[in-house]
């Protein structure tokens, strides 16, 4: 039987002190009830600052492995002018290549491979048989906003 059941049960002695109790589960409960938002909006703040707390962490540790790894990118990225030119060089040797392929004497059946089939060791003839670095590979401007 609940406080206000109890108050009203004709069977009690004493209604004073039921009722009295009744005003006194009444009055914790509104202070309880009263009590809850400012302990709910404290346990959000609390939860929010410990989820921020945690991202930083994780945020800074990925920022470090960002960091180390773009170094890295920049450092090899540097190397690209040299890449240009080599890969500008064997454009120049292939075309001697082809020369001196089509111009071989009959009966004559050496043949030279293109430079990059040369330098990949890879022995496959024909236009189509290798992908080339010379129109598969793409490189971004290194300090352009956009790739291209």
């Amino acid at each position: 039987m609940g406080p206000k059941q109890h108050v009203l049960d004709p069977t009690v002695d004493d209604p004073f002190a039921a009722r009295l109790a009744r005003d006194d589960c009444v009055f914790r409960l509104e202070r309880l009830r009263a009590a809850l938002p400012p302990l709910q909006q404290r346990y959000t703040e609390l939860r929010a600052a410990e989820r921020r707390a945690k991202w930083r962490a994780d945020y800074a540790a990925v920022k470090a492995k960002r960091d180390a790894t773009a170094e890295k990118l920049q450092a090899i990225y540097e190397l690209t002018e040299q890449l240009i030119e080599v890969l500008q060089e064997a454009k120049e040797v292939d075309q001697e290549v082809a020369r001196i392929n089509s111009t071989a004497p009959n009966g004559e059946h050496d043949r030279l491979l293109a430079t990059e089939c040369s330098a990949r060791n890879v022995t496959a003839t024909g236009p189509n048989s290798v992908l080339s670095l010379m129109t598969e590979m793409k490189l971004p401007h290194w300090n352009a906003p956009g790739w291209a």
